[in-house]
Formats: C-alpha cells, sequence, structure tokens
C-alpha cells in the first residue's frame, strides 16, 4: 500500500489550506478555524456533478459545505498532512489525490477566499484493438 501511496504522494511543500468557519445555517458545522480535510464519496449515485462537503481533519466525522483558505507560517508536504490527519486504509491512494487536489486548487488563492467542493465522476475512455475475422481480401 505504501508503493502506491507514493506514486500521488509528493515531496511539494503547501503553505495554503482550508480551515472552518463554524455557521450551521451554512451547513458548516466544524468548530471555527479548524483545519478541514476532504474524503473520497463513498458512492455515486449520479454522474453528474454532485455538492460534496469537507471535514474535519481531527473529526472526520463532522462536516463543513465550505472551506476558507488559510495560510501556514511553515510549509508542510502532502506526505505529513496524510501521515497526520488520515489512517491508511483500502482507499489510501483516493484519499491522497483527493487531499492533494484541494491543497493544489487553494495554493493561489488570497487567503480568506471561501471555497466549496463539487463531485464529479470522470470516466476515461479506455482504448483496445479489436480483431475481426474477413471472409475476404481484396489483392490489387
Amino acid at each position: 500500500m505504501e508503493a502506491l501511496l507514493s506514486i500521488v504522494a509528493s515531496a511539494e511543500t503547501f503553505t495554503k489550506h482550508l480551515v472552518a468557519r463554524f455557521s450551521p445555517p451554512n451547513g458548516c458545522h466544524v468548530d471555527e478555524g479548524k483545519l478541514l480535510t476532504v474524503l473520497p464519496q463513498k458512492r455515486l449515485v449520479d454522474p453528474k456533478p454532485m455538492r460534496h462537503h469537507f471535514v474535519a481533519a481531527e473529526r472526520q466525522s463532522v462536516r463543513s459545505r465550505y472551506g476558507w483558505v488559510g495560510c501556514s507560517s511553515e510549509g508542510f508536504t502532502l506526505d505529513w498532512f496524510l501521515a497526520t490527519f488520515h489512517r491508511t486504509d483500502a482507499t489510501a491512494v483516493q484519499v491522497a489525490d483527493h487531499v492533494r487536489r484541494m491543497l493544489l486548487a487553494v495554493r493561489d488563492l488570497p487567503e480568506g477566499t471561501p471555497v466549496a467542493a463539487r463531485y464529479v465522476a470522470r470516466v476515461l475512455p479506455v482504448k483496445m484493438v479489436e480483431f475481426e475475422a474477413r471472409s475476404r481480401i481484396h489483392s490489387e
């Protein structure tokens, strides 16, 4: 599993992250200022883009509809973030990919920018060669 995780993990340093602003009417139930992360959707019922949520990094059962860009005085790596806030399990590669995408998405945004998440299922076309028997071949 660690070898697979290293495929998406990197030594990139990040200084931006997402933090919560407590606001139950807006679907933000994580305590003020707490660090947020994102988890893969457990099941997709619709291939159309759908609203997703962030979770408290330290207590992943608490959700927040929005996150706000925060800055760290010291940089951190994806590996550190995953080791600190995520448990390795069967979805470790997916989790690493989701968290990396989140960190990359906020890295150039100004501090205090509100961010929402949307879940999109992408289906890539599969290229393959097929063969068919021919009864006749025209000769030139």
